[in-house]
């Protein structure tokens, strides 16, 4: 199945990228579609039934793979860096340092995903089955 988004729509929406991005974006996009789709596999069912808009998994998954391509290729690894000269210093946190690709609560709810269900289990019942009134 395609991808959600395309390589042309994730460039015009964050930036142009090099010959080599543009094959890791492409692959990533492709990954990013098949992870909508195995968390939720009516995606495209509601899309062609117009109950969810095309535009949704499309903005999902250009930030996905925004994010993921955000870190640095030479820091892969590295959660936090600090760097200092004199009394001067420098920390960079990594919000994603390894670079993977995952759903957010947002991009959850905007798929239609973030409802949670609670519920109730009565531990101490009223009535007792029969097989426990002999005790």
């Amino acid at each position: 199945m395609a991808a959600f988004a395309t390589i042309e729509e994730l460039e015009a929406w964050w930036r142009p990228l090099d010959s080599t991005e543009r094959t890791a974006a492409t692959r990533r996009l492709d990954d990013a579609s098949l992870i909508i789709r195995a968390v939720k596999p009516t995606v495209d069912a509601e899309i062609t039934a117009e109950t969810l808009s095309a535009a949704v998994p499309n903005f999902v998954v250009r930030d996905m793979v925004k994010r993921s391509m955000s870190s640095p290729d030479d820091m892969a690894g590295v959660s936090q860096a600090t760097q200092q000269t004199g009394p001067f210093s420098q920390t960079l946190q990594f919000a994603n340092p390894e670079g993977n690709l995952y759903l957010t609560k947002l991009h959850k709810q905007m798929l239609g995903m973030g409802d949670g269900a609670a519920f109730e289990f009565d531990l101490f019942p009223d009535a007792l089955p029969a097989s426990f009134e002999a005790w």
